[in-house]
């Protein structure tokens, strides 16, 4: 059995653009809560569901950066560091940004758990 080789067919279609709308991206950096948006148990309702951000991956253009807050090393517990390509930068301080694409959470009680736990 042999295998003819046909000639790959290409489209004169344009490619279709993607346009995101940049809007400023309001989120809450201690606290949120998702206490409303679950079904809990009469047991669990008094229990905590508050969520602490602890990273961001940021997007402008087709170029993503990293946001993360530093947790583990105790020299730098709480700050945070900007992540872009092979540049790592500390920043004084996290911002609503337009260009927030991802954001991560993270339960308290995760937080608190040593790390032999993880």
């Amino acid at each position: 059995m042999s295998i003819k080789p046909r000639p790959c067919k290409t489209t004169t279609r344009p490619a279709k653009k993607h346009s995101a709308r940049m809007q400023d991206v309001k989120f809450p950096m201690d606290h949120l809560t998702l206490g409303d948006h679950m079904v809990l148990g009469r047991k669990n309702r008094s229990r905590c569901h508050k969520y602490s951000l602890y990273a961001m991956c940021n997007l402008r253009g087709s170029h993503h950066t990293a946001v993360c807050k530093a947790n583990r090393d105790q020299r730098h517990q709480g700050h945070w560091f900007l992540f872009d390509d092979e540049k790592v930068s500390k920043i004084s301080h996290l911002k609503d940004t337009k260009e927030a694409h991802i954001l991560f959470y993270m339960s308290p009680i995760v937080e608190m758990m040593p790390k032999a736990e993880l």
